[in-house]
């Protein structure tokens, strides 16, 4: 089977979703698969063709969490680009949507693309790995410790 993430044509579109608690916690998962695999994340995904990118948030959210969400806002559009280990070839590249979520129903759980997932105390941030977009995402929401 063709991974057609891999080397795209084209940028893919895809979404997260940034999930809070007691204004003191966010949920944040660890990347099962590339690209950025092993490190640190918000659940989002790929949008489907013919699917709106809201009702992919939600899906991707309940696909990797068990969660039920209410998508709110927009928080940022990121322009995503991982060139390949020469550096001469794009072998990622994503616009990705991020949303904030408005409530949530359920038990979070770890399944699909997540290996595992936890809630994370804001002032604890800095002990895990993330690609750099996600940093900057969680200062735009003003979550991360200075």
């Amino acid at each position: 089977m063709i991974n057609r993430r891999r080397y795209p044509i084209r940028p893919i579109l895809g979404v997260g979703s940034v999930i809070l608690r007691n204004n003191s916690q966010v949920l944040i998962i660890e990347r099962a698969s590339e690209p950025d695999k092993d490190m640190w994340s918000i659940p989002g995904g790929v949008v489907e063709y013919n699917e709106r990118p809201e009702f992919t948030a939600k899906r991707e959210v309940y696909e990797e969490t068990t969660l039920n969400v209410k998508i709110g806002p927009l928080i940022d559009v990121v322009n995503k680009i991982i060139p390949n280990d020469n550096g001469d070839r794009i072998k990622y590249h994503f616009v990705i949507l991020d949303y904030l979520v408005e409530s949530f129903t359920g038990q979070a759980r770890a399944s699909d693309d997540a290996k595992q997932l936890i809630w994370c105390d804001y002032e604890d941030l800095p002990s895990y790995s993330y690609p750099d977009t996600i940093v900057e995402l969680f200062k735009k929401v003003n979550i991360w410790p200075e």
